[in-house]
């Protein structure tokens, strides 16, 4: 199933918006994981008294019936609700849960028994993939294998900062699943963003392999930072996009906080990076960068192959 995702367009929208809610409010046993349509009612009431314009907040993915099978909507500063069909996607969540990763006693048979063995977050975290990855192959590009393997390596890296906070039992305010997956952000942006210029011809002819690359390495972090912040997401979000391959210049930010999931996800690039998982390289100088955050974890040569082990069942599914 192919879904389109887009903006919130006219009141049409917004009754079928409305109408999704109730459905899948129904459908999750009046469990209210999301907006109710009363909330929604009381938002849009609302516009007239200076609140946000509904394209500005509200998206949804159809079908190719034109079906809503998810909805997200924005609710203040750094807050978002995504809302998603229990029917979408459900065989794909299945057979994760029953992989080698979460193996359990017994397969599982429903998303019911997936999201019970795997719990919620999990869960969430498998499903906030499959939509990612949707918004990155329908970026219209020049360079799908390079999207590939961007799309290859963030993900990967989402999965390594996820192992690497649950082998050292870290409590974190932030999600590391999410900001391992966003810290790249800014080579998608560069990517459309010279696929647009190309199309202008404001290179005067193609733009070579090592220009492209050149260009990515050293512009990807600073646009990175300044997409998600545009997305009101948390600075440490900003400051991993924008640190990531540099730790030691964050060392010396007084700006900068070195925050644990800044660590988690320096130190899971660069595991991703040494394993291969999306053909990238680790040179001489990240493998010293490396031992920066694996020292200020504590993390043990045994923690490391643990994560390594587990890594390799994730990117093997």
């Amino acid at each position: 199933m192919k879904l389109t995702m887009r903006k919130y367009q006219n009141i049409d929208d917004l009754w079928k918006i409305r109408a999704f809610l109730r459905e899948v409010f129904l459908l999750n046993d009046r469990e209210e994981w999301s907006w109710q349509t009363l909330r929604l009612d009381y938002w849009y009431g609302r516009i007239d008294l200076g609140r946000d314009e509904p394209e500005d907040i509200l998206f949804i993915w159809e079908d190719e019936a034109k079906q809503i099978k998810a909805a997200l909507t924005i609710d203040g500063k750094g807050q978002a609700y995504l809302q998603i069909h229990p029917d979408y996607r459900s065989a794909e969540l299945i057979e994760v849960s029953n992989s080698s990763l979460y193996l359990g006693e017994k397969e599982n048979k429903t998303i019911e028994e997936a999201v019970t063995h795997m719990g919620r977050d999990k869960i969430g975290n498998h499903v906030q993939t499959f939509y990612i990855k949707d918004y990155f192959f329908s970026i219209n590009t020049k360079y799908p294998e390079n999207m590939q393997l961007l799309w290859e390596h963030s993900v990967a890296c989402a999965f390594a900062s996820q192992l690497t906070a649950e082998e050292l039992g870290l409590q974190l305010e932030d999600d590391v699943f999410t900001i391992g997956l966003l810290h790249d952000a800014g080579k998608l942006v560069l990517y459309h963003y010279i696929d647009e210029l190309g199309k202008k011809d404001e290179f005067k002819g193609e733009i070579s392999k090592k220009d492209l690359a050149k260009a990515l390495k050293i512009n990807h972090a600073r646009f990175g930072a300044d997409f998600l912040k545009m997305q009101s997401l948390p600075e440490t979000y900003v400051h991993t996009a924008l640190f990531h391959d540099t730790i030691r210049d964050a060392e010396n930010n007084p700006d900068m906080s070195m925050t644990k999931e800044f660590l988690v996800v320096h130190f899971a690039n660069l595991l991703v990076k040494s394993m291969g998982l999306g053909k990238a390289e680790i040179k001489t100088v990240e493998k010293k960068n490396m031992n920066i955050s694996i020292n200020l974890l504590k993390l043990s040569p045994q923690m490391i192959n643990n994560i390594i082990l587990k890594l390799s069942q994730c990117t093997a599914t």
